[in-house]
């Protein structure tokens, strides 16, 4: 699709993770997942029988419960792609792989919310990330988030805010996937942002990372796509083209990245339909300020 194609959008819907923000390893291991997983421990030991507790060492617990958490989340996801994972269901399982079965559902669920790492510190920003919504905001663009993040609620919008997202965001309309209960590329979750923005398909376009969740969403719809892959997935398709040839890969085209993400998403069984129609982005950028090259104002 050339750059013309986009002259009738008027409304810019972003998503988060790996588009406006990368997340900080470091932070979030080190103190993130360290900080939750002790809440977490803290709400078991009040429950636990003594036979209980001495199955396990606090390390254990630090080690592993968010772990075992985050890896039922993701098996919950892949058994249903466009519904929220019931997290509770979640931590009742990583407790069973931990020696604990049987913990209340009610209680699991009060663990998950202890789980939750929140934004600020863990995420950053990258760094063309403000200024380039800024711009895009001066030229007339209305602008949106549709976002899956198991956590949501007030706590997610303050960690939004504490950001300066919400200078460019209206937080009335931003789309969550775990305050709606649909995820990415379901439908719904796109029309609650368009709804609420006054906007139709025709004349938005979604900006993200996953051609699954981003692009195959936007397209069903009817909506325009704007592709950023990772830099981490373009070094692995990098590698993968290295591998396949003699000579070192230098270069990626479009193609390239498009053709290695669709297989790794087949590989991993997150894509089982043959029909890649909906995959195939508008356009590719490897950073937002490239926006600014096709978005250069609503036209009348």
């Amino acid at each position: 699709m050339s750059d013309s194609s986009f002259r009738h959008v008027r409304c810019l819907l972003f998503d988060l993770g790996d588009t406006l923000w990368a997340l900080n390893m470091q932070v979030y291991e080190q103190e993130g997942v360290a900080r939750a997983s002790r809440r977490a421990q803290a709400l078991l030991r009040k429950h636990l029988t003594s036979q209980q507790v001495a199955l396990l060492s606090e390390e254990e617990v630090l080690t592993h419960l968010h772990t075992r958490f985050h890896a039922h989340v993701r098996t919950l996801m892949q058994q249903d792609r466009e519904h929220e994972p019931d997290l509770g269901q979640a931590v009742v399982l990583a407790c069973a792989d931990l020696g604990l079965p049987g913990l209340p559902p009610e209680l699991g669920t009060e663990i998950a919310e202890a789980l939750r790492i929140q934004i600020p510190g863990s995420r950053m920003l990258f760094e063309d990330a403000l200024s380039t919504l800024e711009t895009l905001q001066a030229r007339g663009y209305t602008l949106g988030v549709v976002t899956n993040r198991i956590h949501g609620g007030p706590i997610f919008l303050d960690n939004l805010r504490e950001l300066g997202l919400f200078t460019y965001f209206d937080p009335a309309h931003i789309a969550i996937s775990a305050d709606l209960g649909i995820r990415k590329p379901a439908e719904g979750i796109f029309r609650f942002a368009l709804d609420g923005l006054g906007m139709t398909p025709e004349e938005t376009a979604m900006i993200g990372d996953s051609l699954l969740a981003d692009v195959r969403g936007a397209k069903r719809l009817g909506m325009h796509s704007v592709w950023m892959p990772t830099a981490r997935l373009r070094a692995l398709a990098r590698q993968e083209l290295s591998n396949s040839q003699e000579e070192p890969a230098t270069s990626l085209t479009n193609a390239d990245l498009i053709a290695f993400a669709i297989e790794h998403y087949r590989k991993v069984k997150y894509l089982t339909e043959p029909d890649n129609t909906y995959l195939q982005p508008d356009l590719v950028i490897s950073s937002l300020s490239e926006l600014l090259d096709t978005f250069t104002g609503v036209t009348a």
